[in-house]
């Protein structure tokens, strides 16, 4: 039915786009990401069930620097709403989307972490079309 590659979260690199970033609330778990229906039409496999897989600790940890070292030379040229009307209010940006938010909770006191991973859509018949990662 599907490649391999949308069948499984698949890592493929430190500079590639196809990977997912959201934001997991520390204290609640709760998951900050694009709305569904936003996410939905970002697919031909797009659904309401998601499937959210996280790349290991390793991976982790380089894909936070990495992108928010591009995060902070893109503050350098363009001003907060710039950035928001950019980065934070359209699809295809979640990678800096995800540590904005994430830098706008630790202003509020708030613990959140940075999750780089694959995200998938659960598909009528149970598997899952991962469409990012």
């Amino acid at each position: 039915m599907f490649s391999v590659n949308a069948s499984t979260p698949t890592f493929k690199g430190y500079d590639t786009y196809d990977l997912h970033a959201w934001v997991v609330v520390k204290k609640s778990g709760k998951i900050m990401d694009y709305p569904i229906e936003l996410l939905k039409t970002t697919s031909m496999y797009g659904t309401s069930t998601l499937k959210y897989v996280p790349f290991d600790d390793k991976h982790q940890k380089k894909l936070i620097k990495k992108w928010s070292k591009d995060l902070d030379n893109r503050y350098e040229y363009f001003s907060a709403e710039e950035i928001d009307n950019t980065y934070v209010l359209n699809t295809g940006y979640c990678m800096f989307r995800a540590l904005i938010i994430h830098r706008r909770l630790k202003e509020k006191g708030i613990k959140s972490k940075v999750v780089f991973g694959s995200l998938g859509f659960v598909q009528p018949n149970g598997s899952v079309f991962y469409e990012f990662g």
